[in-house]
């Protein structure tokens, strides 16, 4: 029969018979191993890559089989203990996705599939600032509006104000806001810094400019006096000061005693320059006592 046994005899020839041998087949321990060392777990991935690892049997060099995400399987040219596979990324997607390696044996034993997550940024977060527009002059407390996008999907918005030396964070996140006291701010044309980060963590840098006046023009005026007396042109002199810029240089006639003014002279409309050098005729009001207001904007 096929019935096995072993006598195993001593020198005094003392006999032993054993007629079985527990023994376990694990056929696990058999099995090719393939091994994923790159791309790290979960790493954000922003440029050409390799997919690489190695393969583990007793047997041998092994066939490989790869695959990205849920396409089908593709083999590996040659046989081997190792592999590395070259991923462009121009054929890749935003978001997350999977590498998935498996080995077949010489002898037909396919092992387990090791399987590696990663994720993919290809390009950076953009965003602007929608208000105030570039042009518009500000004062006071202000609040900052912009949108931001990434297909990854935003993390957080952070805007300076102080040249990107630091940042503050602003509210939201596709669409934010900032809220500023711009009388903290040194006057004039200054830059907002905008910092966003999407979910994987890759930022983007953006720039906008803010136009911040808070001062009053500084007005000064040397002609007329006073209490002076004219009996017709009535000269102007003296100069303007504004930290952004005066758009706007007028005077206004008012009498005191209550005669009527014409339109014209009500308001007269200057040359919004530094140096005020003009002359008004005034031959038309009647005699009599008038306020003569110089205003700038």
């Amino acid at each position: 029969n096929d019935a096995m046994s072993f006598d195993f005899t001593d020198a005094a020839g003392n006999t032993t018979t054993i007629q079985s041998w527990k023994f376990n087949i694990d056929n696990k321990s058999d099995l090719p191993v393939a091994e994923i060392h790159l791309p790290s777990d979960n790493e954000v991935i922003t440029r050409d890559f390799t997919i690489s690892g190695v393969v583990y049997d007793d047997d041998g060099p092994c066939t490989i089989y790869y695959r990205i995400d849920n396409s089908a399987y593709q083999q590996l040219p040659e046989t081997g203990t190792s592999f590395s596979i070259d991923v462009p990324l121009s054929a890749m997607t935003d978001n997350e996705h999977t590498a998935t390696v498996y080995a077949v044996d010489i002898n037909g034993v396919k092992g387990p599939e090791a399987v590696r997550k990663f994720r993919i940024s290809l390009e950076e977060p953009k965003g602007a600032v929608t208000e105030p527009l570039g042009e518009a002059y500000v004062r006071g407390v202000i609040t900052i509006k912009g949108v931001a996008s990434d297909k990854n999907g935003i993390d957080n918005v952070k805007v300076s104000l102080d040249n990107g030396n630091s940042y503050n964070n602003a509210v939201g996140a596709e669409n934010w806001s900032y809220t500023v006291d711009t009388r903290a701010i040194p006057g004039g044309t200054q830059v907002v810094f905008i910092k966003i980060t999407d979910k994987y963590g890759i930022e983007g840098l953006y720039s906008s400019l803010l136009n911040i006046d808070n001062q009053s023009p500084e007005v000064s005026l040397e002609l007329p006096l006073d209490d002076s007396t004219t009996t017709g042109p009535l000269f102007f002199s003296g100069n303007t000061f504004d930290n952004v810029e005066i758009t706007e240089l007028y005077v206004t006639i008012r009498s005191l005693e209550g005669r009527t003014v014409s339109k014209k002279l009500s308001r007269t409309d200057l040359t919004a320059d530094r140096i005020i050098t003009q002359v008004i005729d005034i031959s038309s009001l009647d005699n009599g006592f008038y306020n003569v207001e110089l205003t700038a904007d």
